[in-house]
């Protein structure tokens, strides 16, 4: 076909908005300050005073997580993304969830991988832990 042939191209305006607010979205979108949130989430404050932090996850969660291993018998709980001084948060949070549940747990720190784990089930005790903090 030769040029002349070929049909005129037009450009055509058109509203986008409406069907790119239907496409998911490439990142998380940062959460909007409330004074309470209905799921009970509440944002990380930050506290300059402890020398360690936990940073919270891409969806803005806290890293604690439950491990089940060997067909439900043996659990975990894991702190991950841990920053600053790992063995001062080890240390207070195991004497914290030893106080608090009247027997010695068994734990491991991995400084490379930045995470403390725990022997058992404790995700909603360290999840509360952290928040008392402002981690």
């Amino acid at each position: 076909m030769l040029a002349e042939e070929l049909p005129a191209v037009e450009p055509v305006d058109v509203d986008w908005s409406h069907v790119e607010r239907l496409l998911p979205r490439r990142t998380v979108p940062t959460p909007t300050d409330k004074a309470a949130y209905p799921s009970g989430w509440t944002p990380q404050r930050g506290n300059p005073s402890l020398p360690y932090s936990v940073r919270r996850s891409v969806n803005h969660m806290l890293p604690v997580y439950l491990r089940i291993m060997e067909d439900g018998v043996k659990r975990l709980t894991v702190v991950r993304n841990v920053r600053g001084d790992i063995w001062k948060l080890h240390d207070e949070l195991k004497r914290h969830l030893e106080e608090t549940n009247s027997r010695y747990i068994a734990s491991r720190v991995n400084e490379v991988s930045l995470y403390v784990q725990f022997k058992g089930e404790y995700v909603q005790q360290v999840k509360d832990w952290l928040r008392e903090r402002g981690l």
